[in-house]
């Protein structure tokens, strides 16, 4: 296998990144139930890998899509609650949302936001990770032949 073709894969690969961030900020008013992004994410990592690269996953694939995949949903899930605590910070301060990420306070209203709704936020974040992990091993590890 070429290395070109693998160095391509993978810049198309990372188109991921921002998808994800954009789905996960959309999907999160579902809430528990919008951690099935992280499948998407994996899934589609995996094709445009296998697509740019014209190539087959080997173990080094495998490993480019598997650290993709989870800067991705790592990504998602941050930028997903910020933009959550955005419109609430907003809301309490009677402002647009922009306005609020950039007032002084900010920080606080995360870390209030962390302590109130902390568990299931882990929770969330944990069960994109388990299924994101899952997917992974089902459809990108490569299989052995026996």
């Amino acid at each position: 296998m070429r290395t070109e073709s693998r160095t391509r894969g993978t810049l198309l690969a990372l188109l991921v990144i921002p998808l994800a961030i954009a789905a996960w900020m959309a999907a999160w008013s579902v809430g528990f139930f919008a951690s099935v992004v992280s499948i998407g994410v994996v899934l589609l990592a995996l094709a445009l890998y296998r697509w740019g690269g014209h190539v087959a996953v080997d173990g080094g694939g495998a490993a480019r899509i598997g650290v993709i995949s989870l800067v991705a949903i790592v990504l998602g899930l941050v930028a997903a609650l910020l933009t959550q605590v955005a419109f609430a910070t907003a809301t309490a301060l009677e402002t647009d949302p922009v306005t609020a990420v950039l007032d002084e306070h900010f920080d606080d209203f995360v870390l209030l936001t962390l302590e109130d709704a902390g568990g299931p936020v882990l929770l969330a974040g944990v069960f994109a990770l388990g299924l994101g992990a899952l997917t992974f091993v089902r459809f990108v590890v490569p299989r052995r032949r026996h």
